[in-house]
C-alpha cells in the first residue's frame, strides 16, 4: 500500500495557486496533508474544505513548523 504524501501549495491565493488549491482539495482523501501558503490571507468564501491556510512568506524562519 502507498504511503499518502502531504503538498504545500505557495501563491495560493493567486490565481494558479488558487485553483492548484481547488483541484487538489478535491482530491483530499488521497492525500496525508494539503497546506496552502501565501503572504495575504485566503478569503472565508474562498476557502477549500480540509486544506489548512497559512499566512507566511516561504522565507519566514517558522516555515519548517508549517509541513
Amino acid at each position: 500500500m502507498k504511503s499518502k504524501r502531504g503538498i504545500l501549495i505557495t501563491g495560493a491565493t493567486g490565481y494558479i495557486g488558487g485553483l492548484t488549491v481547488t483541484a487538489l482539495a478535491k482530491r483530499r482523501a488521497e492525500l496525508a496533508r494539503l497546506v496552502a501558503l501565501d503572504v495575504r490571507a485566503a478569503p472565508e468564501g474562498s476557502r477549500s474544505p480540509g486544506v489548512d491556510y497559512v499566512e507566511m512568506s516561504v522565507t519566514d524562519r517558522g516555515i519548517r513548523e508549517v509541513f
